[in-house]
């Protein structure tokens, strides 16, 4: 039987030790112990796909234990905030708003909002990873040529999760793919630029003043990776000389962005703070406990969990229910078991989720 103990925490220390002692599944926003506090963890579920902080940790030799993060649950949501950028810069919405602003009816409107149609346009995208893919898979039905760049350019193939439908996994929708060495390459024949690495140590600073000179004047970038790879000075900059004609920015080096930083004055740069892209629907998901819950906890009973969400209105962050669960389902397959009918409401950010694999299940 399966035990759930949800104890909301933003530091190690506030954690009692016997939870720690007992704890061998573990849901957390930023914190993790290390292995003298917690001896039996052996699966870690991350809230966010990039883990770029818990490096240090995960780096550390412990082979019995299981690290899964969000990547891929979120990336349809983040796609769509893409292609919504793409054609908000394609259908000039920043001029036209500032314009609307003015209450101007200008004379040269042909020519100063002239839009551009994705069907004739390259799109560029930095990291073919789960968002990258669903992008190219939107961008599909509009007949744009899709660039891309990989670690592995070599197998275009994707082993990642994915839900059913979403994505790219064999590579097929990208016209050309790019080694990461050949980022200026690509760069110079796209119109749309998307940023969508995770942030390592390789990728620090990869989108830097050379490869935003290389880009043609006329393109628009959109970033939604991690603070850090795209250099902002060097955006900054581009964009003042008109070396870049747009931005979409989600996501920044330092958050909030400060109040001081010209970006925000720039009519055509677009702001957004990251939570706005993975903002998750109320959905019905299913997930089907197998045997990796049978290999990690022995005693617990392998069955199917049906989750019927609460709305958003009556649940304080279903994403964070939706997100634990959705990493379930990349590294599990179905049993033939009878569902269990449960309702979530998830508890505050930074929360931890226990599931030892033996006692009975806490009082309601």
């Amino acid at each position: 039987m399966l035990r759930i103990t949800v104890h909301p925490s933003d530091s190690l220390e506030h954690v009692p030790d016997e939870l720690w002692a007992r704890c061998e599944v573990l849901y957390t926003k930023r914190i993790i112990p290390d292995a003298l506090l917690a001896p039996n963890l052996k699966w870690v579920q991350h809230h966010y796909a990039g883990i770029d902080i818990s490096m240090e940790f995960l780096s550390a030799d412990r082979p019995d234990l299981t690290v899964t993060t969000m990547s891929g649950a979120a990336a349809s949501q983040v796609a769509e905030y893409v292609l919504a950028m793409l054609l908000a810069f394609g259908r000039q919405f920043p001029a036209l708003t500032a314009n609307q602003k003015k209450a101007e009816w200008p004379r040269d409107r042909w020519e100063r909002f002239k839009p551009r149609e994705l069907r004739s346009s390259t799109v560029g995208i930095i990291g073919y990873g789960s968002i990258g893919r669903q992008v190219a898979c939107l961008l599909r039905q509009f007949g744009a040529t899709v660039l891309a760049t990989k670690q592995d350019a070599m197998h275009p193939g994707d082993g990642g999760y994915a839900p059913e439908g979403v994505g790219d996994p064999q590579g097929d929708l990208v016209h050309r793919l790019y080694p990461a060495q050949a980022l200026k390459s690509m760069v110079k024949d796209c119109d749309f630029i998307v940023v969508a690495l995770p942030l390592t140590q390789e990728t620090r600073g990869m989108v830097d003043a050379q490869v935003l000179s290389a880009c043609k004047p006329t393109a628009y970038l959109v970033d939604v990776s991690r603070g850090g790879i795209l250099d902002h000075v060097a955006l900054t900059k581009a964009l003042l000389e008109h070396r870049l004609a747009g931005a979409a920015l989600d996501v920044f080096p330092e958050e909030p962005l400060p109040k001081k930083s010209p970006l925000w004055e720039m009519s055509n740069v677009i702001i957004t703070p990251a939570p706005v892209v993975y903002r998750v629907r109320a959905v019905e998901l299913t997930v089907w406990a197998d045997a990796v819950v049978a290999r990690m906890f022995p005693a617990a009973t392998s069955r199917s969990i049906r989750m019927s969400m609460l709305s958003a209105e009556a649940c304080v962050k279903p994403s964070v229910s939706m997100y634990f669960l959705s990493g379930l389902v990349g590294s599990m397959r179905p049993v033939d078991q009878a569902p269990v009918e449960a309702r979530v409401c998830a508890a505050p950010p930074g929360m931890f989720v226990y599931v030892p694999a033996t006692g009975r299940p806490p009082a309601r």
